[in-house]
């Protein structure tokens, strides 16, 4: 969805200088059974014989509800909690997460042999931030599947929540290094991208009709983030009358009707990149709602 919004501004800063639209918004496709989760022919190939077989699909299937009553007595559970523990309400903030501090920890993976990428570092600095043990730790990123799926679905929700698996079981409380929980997530994604374990997703994803889906932790007292990244976006390269932005900002709320209710999403999160200078890579910026407890341990630790 996040990618049509863009080509959306994109097209929108074409008009604004004058100019005519080049590029096609493919209509929001219809939710028919076949579209618009319908994956790729040689998708479906890889995945012949092979359902069943991935620890994240199965998670996903039981991580979240999947009803009209579950989404209010989420938000019931949200107000509550705000009311009995004002320690655990959550406050929107934006943070930056500077270049030099990516390099560091890039450094040091790198020391440690760690195949992991910069973005895996982030979400471990986020999510290591989180840990509340021995509370278990439901953790999620969004999933981008529109290369998997046969129509473009660029105005269509073409991503899934992955479901983290806790890094910080139960019978081991030890805090993990911020590289090893770079591992830990990067491991994850590689089997929440497989083809297998998309088209499983998609199967549960289909048999939901028009049902909302909310994740079964939400309201807890403990943050449980969940993160999307805007990381790939060409954010900076938008032509405005001839001007580029200096900076963007990042948000994600309530569809219309939840934002009567007064409530506000709290635990998702977006990433994405500053603009760099002299175009050398920029670090990141991170936006949502965390209890003041969380982004207080992130900017410690930046020394913020």
């Amino acid at each position: 969805m996040i990618i049509g919004a863009h080509q959306i501004v994109q097209a929108y800063c074409t008009l604004l200088r004058g100019e005519s639209i080049t590029h096609t918004l493919h209509a929001r496709p219809s939710l028919s059974p076949l579209s618009p989760l319908s994956l790729k022919s040689e998708v479906l190939e890889k995945c012949a014989g092979k359902i069943g077989l991935y620890h994240i699909a199965d998670m996903h299937k039981y991580s979240m509800r999947r009803t009209w009553v579950a989404v209010v007595r989420a938000l019931g559970k949200q107000i509550g909690r705000n009311i009995c523990y004002p320690s655990a309400r959550r406050i929107g903030k934006t943070l930056l997460i500077p270049r030099a501090q990516i390099q560091s920890w890039l450094e040091e993976a790198e020391s440690k042999k760690a195949k992991v990428t910069e973005h895996d570092l982030l979400l471990a600095f986020i999510y290591k931030a989180c840990l509340d043990p021995p509370t278990a730790h439901s953790f999620g990123l969004v999933i981008d599947i529109s290369k998997q799926l046969k129509s473009n679905a660029n105005l269509y929700n073409s991503w899934y929540m992955m479901p983290l698996p806790d890094p910080m079981p139960t019978s081991e409380y030890s805090f993990p290094s911020l590289v090893r929980l770079a591992i830990h997530i990067r491991r994850a994604v590689d089997e929440g991208q497989q083809p297998e374990c998309i088209a499983e997703i998609v199967d549960q994803h289909r048999a939901l009709k028009k049902d909302p889906i909310v994740p079964k932790s939400y309201g807890s007292r403990s943050a449980q983030p969940r993160i999307a990244p805007w990381k790939s976006l060409p954010l900076y390269d938008l032509d405005i009358q001839g001007e580029t932005p200096l900076f963007v900002q990042g948000s994600v709320e309530y569809c219309g009707l939840l934002r009567e209710t007064k409530t506000r999403l709290d635990d998702l999160l977006v990433t994405w990149k500053d603009r760099g200078r002299d175009g050398k890579d920029g670090g990141y910026w991170v936006h949502g709602r965390l209890p003041k407890g969380v982004w207080r341990r992130m900017a410690d630790e930046l020394d913020c």
